[in-house]
């Protein structure tokens, strides 16, 4: 029973970090399409003033090089702002959660064969105890 225990409470930490997640990015794009809509009306206007102070004393193809590197700063700038992700509390709390549970349920797993193997060794411990060892290698083997 402590198995399935295990297997239920790494179930909902996963769940809850997938929640966690969905809900972090729709985040992240409601708020990044917004600011985008809205900047794009600010430059707009941005542009539009500053072309005219700067044509006034610049001339009208300085005014328009200076305008674009300003661009090309701006959108910089907000591209590595909204490329940032970092996992909040509870996603990092639930990845703990789940390791911790899976863990557990696979020494457990094995505590729970110990006898099975060793009766299975044909009247040795030996031969039943090598079985564990190579199902313990096998289940408790990191995947990436």
């Amino acid at each position: 029973m402590r198995i399935l225990e295990l297997g239920k409470i790494a179930a909902q930490a996963e769940k809850i970090r997938l929640q966690q997640l969905a809900r972090r990015q729709t985040l992240r794009m409601v708020y990044l399409a917004v600011a985008a809509i809205f900047a794009m009306g600010a430059i707009s206007m941005l542009h539009v003033l500053l072309w005219n102070v700067l044509s006034l004393r610049l001339g009208s193809l300085w005014a328009s090089a200076i305008l674009l590197g300003m661009d090309i700063i701006v959108a910089g700038a907000c591209g590595l702002v909204g490329a940032r992700s970092r996992p909040n509390h509870t996603e990092t709390a639930a990845i703990n959660i789940r390791q911790e549970a899976l863990r557990q349920a696979r020494e457990t797993l094995l505590v729970a064969l110990l006898p099975a193997a060793t009766m299975l060794g044909r009247g040795t411990a030996r031969g039943g105890l090598s079985l564990v060892r190579n199902f313990g290698r096998v289940i408790t083997r990191r995947r990436t």
